[in-house]
């Protein structure tokens, strides 16, 4: 861990805006727990965050949640393979309402559709990501399309002053 502080204050970044991310799976293993938990306090000790990757993949248990401190919650995209199914978009709501009320961010991965997108604004997810917006860009091509979406947000704001 020390390694990674003395990068981020090399360079100078907040700490607190670089995250561990973890999976699911790692939480699950017993023999693990007191080393995870460990882990996960000293990643907050240095100010770094943390999240949960592919929640929902393995065999979740809400208790995770309750035993771990996490800072986000990554939702697997195949919470959103069948958007249309109320059960599916219940569980979500669920889970990003659990999340809200642990003071826990949002993020959803592989969302591909505007309906998918929409349901999860509603849902007030913090973070949405996945083809909808763009596929994964080589750096040059990402600097181009973040440009773009730069002067189309400043546009926007224009028209609305």
């Amino acid at each position: 861990m020390v390694d990674f502080v003395k990068i981020a204050d090399k360079y100078q970044i907040d700490r607190s805006r670089i995250e561990f991310e973890i999976t699911e799976a790692v939480l699950l293993d017993d023999s693990q727990i007191k080393n995870v938990r460990e882990g996960l306090q000293m990643i907050h000790q240095y100010g770094f965050k943390s999240s949960i990757d592919d929640f929902g993949t393995g065999y979740s248990s809400l208790s995770l949640l309750q035993e771990f401190d996490i800072d986000t919650l990554k939702l697997d995209r195949s919470f959103f393979q069948d958007i249309n199914n109320a059960k599916a978009r219940d569980v979500v709501a669920c889970i990003v309402d659990i999340a809200k009320k642990l003071d826990i961010r949002t993020v959803v991965e592989g969302i591909e559709t505007l309906q998918q997108v929409e349901y999860l604004k509603k849902m007030e997810c913090n973070t949405i990501q996945g083809f909808f917006f763009s596929r994964p860009l080589p750096i040059p091509e990402f600097e181009q399309w973040l440009y773009r979406f730069q002067i189309l947000d400043y546009m926007k704001i224009e028209k609305e002053v």
